[in-house]
C-alpha cells in the first residue's frame, strides 16, 4: 500500500516544515553562551534596572561644513533629537542640545524669594542664598555645555577645509539585537534620507551615517541572508545536474531534490523546537550558522542516501519488475545506509556535548536531520513515490524478463590421447 505509507510518512513531516520556513537567525553576540553563564544573568539584571537600549545606543553621524555650534547647527540639532523621541520604540535621544536626554535651558533662571516680613537680617541672608543657587546653577550649565561639546562635537581637516562632525545616541526600547529595533532604525534612516536634503542648504551637510550593535546587526542579517541564497542556490542546482545524469529523469530527480528539502526544512522546525527548549527563546528563533551548515552537509549526506538506493532500484526493476525491483533494491542497500546513518548521526550528536549554545543546536540538526533521512525519507518517501508513479504509468505490474528457452549446454570435444 504505498499510498497509506506516502501519506503516513509525509504527515508528520508537515508541522515541522511549518515552522522550518518561519525561522528567524539570531545575532545575540551572548546566544552562544548557556542562560546561567554569568555575563548572561548580568546582561540580564542590566536590563532589568534601566531601558534595555542602553546597552547599545545606535549613533548618528552627521558631517557638514558649517560649525554645529552655530545656532542654525544647534537649531537643526535640537530638531532632529525632539523628531527622533516621536518614532516607536524610541525611549532617548542625547546629543549636543540634550546631552542629558533633555534640553539643556538656555540661561540659568535666579531664584526667586517670596516677599517677606521677617527680620532684615534674615531678609538678607535669603537673598545671597538664592543669588548663590543661580551662580551653582549657571557653572553647572556651563559645565555641562563644555563637557557636551567636547563629547558631541569633532572637527576633522581635508583637502577642502575642516569638516565638522556631530553625533546624536539614540536609545531604543527594546534590545539592540531584537528585531524592533532594527525597524525603528530603518525608520531613523529613513527620516534622515527624506529630511536631511531639505536642510542641507541651511548647514552643508556632507554625510549623514549610522552606527552601533542594531547597525552591526541589520548588516551582518543581509549579508549572511545573501550568501545564504548563492550558496543554497549553487548547492540545488549542482545536485540537480547530478541527478539528471544518473536517473535520467526530470521527474524522479525534481522529486529526490524535493525530498531532500523536505528533510532540511522539517530538520529546521526541530532544531527550533529544540532551540526553543534549551534556551527559553520565543520559537523560531535558532542561532544564524545552523541553517547555513545543514543545508549543504544535509543536502550531501541525503542525496548520497537516494542515489545510491535509487539507482539500485532502477536496475533491479528491469530484471525483475516493479515491486520486487523495489524490495530487492531496499533489501540490498538498507544494511550499509542504516549503518552510515547511524554513525554520522552519533558522530554530529557529540557536538551536542559542548557548552556553547551554537555546537549544540548544529549538532542537534545534523544528527535528527540524517536520522530522518535515513528512518523515513530513504526507506519510505521515496520507495512509496516510485511504486505510486510507476503504478500509475503502467495498468499492471511489469513481470520479471525470464528468457523463454534456457540456452544449449555446450560441451567439449573427448580428449584424444596421444599417438
Amino acid at each position: 500500500r504505498p499510498g497509506w505509507v506516502f501519506v503516513a510518512s509525509l504527515l508528520p513531516l508537515i508541522p515541522l516544515l511549518g515552522i522550518g520556513l518561519k525561522i528567524t537567525p539570531n545575532f545575540r553576540p551572548v546566544g552562544d553562551l548557556n542562560a546561567r553563564a554569568d555575563s548572561v544573568r548580568g546582561l540580564e539584571v542590566i536590563q532589568s534596572h534601566y531601558t534595555a537600549g542602553e546597552t547599545g545606543p545606535t549613533t548618528v553621524l552627521l558631517a557638514s561644513r558649517s560649525d554645529w555650534n552655530s545656532p542654525a547647527g544647534k537649531e537643526l540639532i535640537a530638531h532632529l533629537s525632539q523628531g527622533f523621541l516621536f518614532l516607536p520604540n524610541v525611549a532617548e535621544v542625547r546629543s549636543l542640545t540634550q546631552p542629558l536626554g533633555k534640553p539643556l535651558p538656555h540661561t540659568s533662571s535666579e531664584t526667586t524669594t517670596p516677599p517677606t516680613t521677617s527680620k532684615p537680617i534674615t531678609t538678607n541672608f535669603t537673598r545671597w542664598l538664592g543669588k548663590a543657587q543661580a551662580n551653582l546653577d549657571q557653572w553647572v550649565l556651563d559645565a555641562t555645555r563644555q563637557a557636551a561639546e567636547k563629547h558631541y562635537l569633532a572637527t576633522i581637516h581635508d583637502d577642502h577645509g575642516p569638516m565638522h562632525v556631530t553625533r546624536l545616541d539614540v536609545v531604543f526600547r527594546s534590545d539592540p539585537f531584537d528585531a524592533a529595533s532594527i525597524e525603528t532604525l530603518t525608520l531613523i534612516e529613513t527620516w534622515m534620507r527624506e529630511f536631511l536634503p531639505l536642510r542641507a542648504s541651511e548647514v552643508q551637510i556632507q554625510q549623514a551615517e549610522c552606527f552601533g550593535v542594531t547597525v552591526h546587526t541589520r548588516d551582518m542579517a543581509e549579508v549572511v541572508a545573501r550568501d545564504r541564497r548563492v550558496v543554497n542556490s549553487l548547492v540545488t542546482v549542482g545536485v540537480m545536474l547530478i541527478l539528471l545524469v544518473l536517473v535520467r529523469r526530470l521527474w524522479l530527480a525534481s522529486y529526490l531534490l524535493g525530498t531532500v528539502l523536505l528533510s532540511y526544512y522539517a530538520t529546521l522546525g526541530l532544531t527550533a523546537l529544540f532551540a526553543t527548549y534549551l534556551t527559553g527563546r520565543p520559537l523560531g528563533q535558532i542561532e544564524w550558522r545552523v541553517p547555513f551548515f545543514l543545508f549543504t552537509i544535509l543536502v550531501a549526506v541525503g542525496e548520497d542516501y537516494n542515489i545510491l538506493l535509487v539507482t539500485r532500484i532502477l536496475q533491479e526493476q528491469k530484471r525483475l519488475g516493479l515491486t520486487e525491483g523495489v524490495r530487492r533494491g531496499l533489501a540490498a542497500t538498507g544494511g550499509t545506509i542504516t549503518a552510515c546513518g547511524l554513525i554520522m548521526a552519533g558522530t554530529f550528536g557529540t557536538l551536542m556535548l559542548a557548552q556553547l549554545s551554537t555546537l549544540m543546536q548544529i549538532g542537534f540538526a545534523l544528527g535528527v536531520g540524517v536520522l530522518l533521512d535515513t528512518f523515513l525519507i530513504r526507506p519510505l518517501l521515496v520507495p512509496s513515490f516510485l511504486m505510486l508513479v510507476w503504478r500509475l504509468r503502467s495498468s499492471e505490474e511489469p513481470k520479471a524478463r525470464i528468457p523463454a528457452t534456457l540456452p544449449l549446454r555446450r560441451t567439449l570435444p573427448p580428449l584424444r590421447r596421444a599417438g
